[in-house]
């Protein structure tokens, strides 16, 4: 089951200013987690004393959060602090 991504405004700004290097390994992390959001070979943790369905993805020093809702066709969204 492929999942929707959508992506919060901080995010383009971010893929902007950082390293190409960060920008491209972000890009294949966000089509695999489209694809599988739960378990992959990618570092995501579920975030503790958060809903279930609350996530974390790390690519180098970066964290980004990620949340999946069942309720509207199995939307993922990103953002980043």
């Amino acid at each position: 089951m492929n999942y929707s991504l959508k992506f919060h405004k901080r995010i383009n700004k971010f893929l902007e200013k950082c390293d190409k290097n960060i920008a491209k390994s972000f890009v294949i992390a966000s089509k695999i987690i489209q694809s599988n959001p739960y378990k992959n070979n990618l570092d995501i943790k579920k975030l503790q004393w958060e809903w279930d369905w609350k996530y974390r993805l790390r690519i180098g020093k970066y964290r980004f959060k990620y949340v999946i809702h069942w309720k509207w066709n199995f939307n993922i969204f990103l953002w980043c602090k």
